[in-house]
């Protein structure tokens, strides 16, 4: 069974405080977790920055074959260090339904923004079973040139139900799916919530990212 682990969070200031040697070592040990990571089969999609939208600051989004890769790169990350400087929210749910007739889009384009989408049932769907409200999902996103990779279900992990990996080119895109959102939600009686970030290329440690804006040093 494969899962999709999303993680949350903004720096602490002791990551802002953090000396030299600090940034070099914990950027070191991170990177080689990624590494790791690659080599046990799990696909990461990046860091997106959403301190513009979002009292937090950053999101990622992994695809893993199996829950006992992701146990040990979490393992590692923490051993690392990861977790001393950043406060962060970890969500991992099982494979649900593949929106495959959209996946070869995402491989051909180099999308530069991603969204997470987090999706609560307020009641059971009384007339939809989960893989025709995904249906139904799928069809809003393409009508609004979003792809989306897989749908998970987070129960029992959490309060929601479902969370998805969104990628697109524009924001405007977003705009027109929110809208529909808003119409299913009213209909089937659900609460959502959405994270939009921009990818960055690779991870920067909270110090060097003050340090190279001046905006951030205040």
């Amino acid at each position: 069974m494969k899962f999709g682990f999303c993680a949350i969070w903004k720096n602490k200031l002791s990551e802002y405080h953090a000396n030299k040697n600090d940034e070099i070592d914990t950027t070191l040990k991170i990177n080689e977790c990624f590494h790791k990571a690659n080599d046990l089969g799990i696909k990461i999609y990046g860091l997106h920055n959403i301190r513009w939208s979002s009292d937090n600051q950053y999101f990622t989004y992994w695809e893993c074959p199996n829950y006992e890769a992701l146990e040990i790169v979490i393992s590692d990350l923490e051993k690392a260090g990861d977790f001393k400087f950043a406060k962060s929210k970890h969500y991992v749910g099982n494979e649900l339904y593949s929106f495959s007739s959209v996946r070869k889009e995402a491989i051909k384009n180099n999308l530069l923004l991603g969204s997470i989408l987090f999706i609560g049932l307020k009641k059971r769907l009384a007339n939809f079973q989960d893989d025709e409200f995904c249906e139904v999902l799928e069809k809003s996103m393409s009508d609004n040139n979003l792809i989306p990779n897989y749908c998970y279900n987070l129960k029992p992990f959490g309060l929601w139900n479902y969370f998805l990996y969104i990628q697109s080119s524009i924001f405007e895109n977003y705009e027109g799916f929110i809208e529909n959102l808003e119409e299913l939600k009213l209909v089937h009686g659900f609460n959502y919530k959405i994270y939009t970030g921009v990818k960055e290329s690779k991870f920067r440690f909270g110090r060097s990212y003050q340090m190279e804006n001046e905006w951030a040093k205040k």
